[in-house]
């Protein structure tokens, strides 16, 4: 397996992070199409009942999904 480290460019992920007592842990949502999902509109239909919680930091700085 392989383990990715991302440090977004959002001030508010970086101030949820420092509430937190562990990491945040990110995922790339891919869509059945096999792309990703770039807004949350596309996000929410395909997320597990038990995700916790999303944070929509709006559209990012690019305007592309990211990469690793």
């Amino acid at each position: 397996g392989e383990l990715a480290l991302r440090v977004p460019q959002s001030e508010s992920l970086h101030q949820v992070q420092r509430l937190l007592p562990a990491p945040l842990v990110l995922s790339n949502e891919f869509l059945p199409d096999g792309n990703s999902a770039t807004t949350i509109e596309q996000l929410l239909p395909h997320l597990p009942p038990q995700t916790a919680l999303v944070i929509n930091d709006g559209p990012c700085r690019y305007g592309t999904p990211s990469t690793v």
